[in-house]
C-alpha cells in the first residue's frame, strides 16, 4: 500500500520502459480551477518496500488523460497529456501537450510539442518514426 498525492486526479497512465516503472496521474481541478500541476512518478525499490516517487510536476488545464506511447523503433518513450479546460466556465480550448520522456534525465520530461484541442479527454497510443 502506498499513498500518491493528486488533485482531483482524472487518470493514470503507466508504462515500464527502460527497466523503469513510470506513472502519470492527470490531475483535472480542485475546488477552484482547473489550472493544476499533474506529476510524473517513478516506483523505486523493490516489493514490499518500493515506493513512487515524483520525478516531475508539469502545468496542465483539466488534464483528463495521458498516453505513454514509443517511438517506431522502440528507443524514445513520449507521453501526451489531453486538457479538457474548463467545465464550469464551459472553455475548451486549449493546448494538448506532447512530451518526450527520458527516465534517466532531470527533469525526465521535456515539452515537444503543443496540440491545439477543444475539450480532450483522452489520446490513443500510436508510433512515429
Amino acid at each position: 500500500h502506498h499513498e500518491v498525492p493528486t488533485v482531483g486526479a482524472h487518470g493514470v497512465a503507466s508504462v515500464r520502459f527502460g527497466g523503469r516503472q513510470l506513472l502519470f496521474f492527470s490531475n483535472d481541478k480542485d475546488e477552484r480551477t482547473t489550472k493544476q500541476h499533474s506529476e510524473l512518478f517513478e516506483l523505486v525499490g523493490t516489493w514490499p518496500d518500493a515506493r513512487f516517487e515524483s520525478r516531475q510536476q508539469v502545468p496542465t488545464d483539466g488534464a483528463h488523460a495521458a498516453e505513454f506511447f514509443t517511438s517506431a523503433d522502440g528507443e524514445r518513450l513520449f507521453l501526451a497529456v489531453a486538457n479538457l479546460g474548463d467545465r464550469q466556465t464551459e472553455s475548451y480550448r486549449r493546448f494538448s501537450h506532447v512530451y518526450s520522456v527520458d527516465p534517466t534525465a532531470e527533469p525526465p520530461m521535456q515539452l515537444e510539442t503543443r496540440l491545439s484541442t477543444r475539450g480532450a479527454t483522452d489520446f490513443h497510443g500510436f508510433a512515429i518514426d
